[in-house]
């Protein structure tokens, strides 16, 4: 589940993630969250939203991965690493982190969250 702090078109707001994954994550392994937006009135979807706002100070931990994870911003990845520096997770881990800071897309568009393990 995704929820955004805000729905005002282009304004910064922070998004909640929170999922159980259905297969472990391994030791080492990291988080990697695409953002693309989808153009209501065309149909389409674009890459590369903004994400020059983000910093290694936007990701905060609330449950299920270690709270040292880091945040990489490569563009239009978010990618969120040393998530299980001690071994797996199971699927009975519920993971939740904010990112702060995204950018809000523009008024006909909404975001679509890719995540992958």
């Amino acid at each position: 589940m995704v929820s955004s702090s805000s729905t005002v078109c282009r304004e910064l707001a922070n998004y909640t993630f929170s999922f159980t994954p259905s297969d472990p994550i391994l030791k080492g392994g990291s988080i990697r969250i695409v953002l693309t937006y989808f153009d209501m009135s065309l149909g389409q979807i674009y890459g590369n939203s903004p994400l020059d706002t983000l910093n290694k100070q936007s990701l905060q931990i609330v449950s299920g991965i270690d709270p040292n994870a880091t945040i990489d911003t490569t563009k239009p990845s978010i990618i969120i690493s040393n998530i299980f520096p001690n071994g797996n997770s199971d699927t009975t881990t519920n993971i939740q982190f904010v990112i702060n800071g995204i950018l809000n897309p523009p008024s006909t568009e909404l975001y679509v969250f890719n995540i992958n393990f």
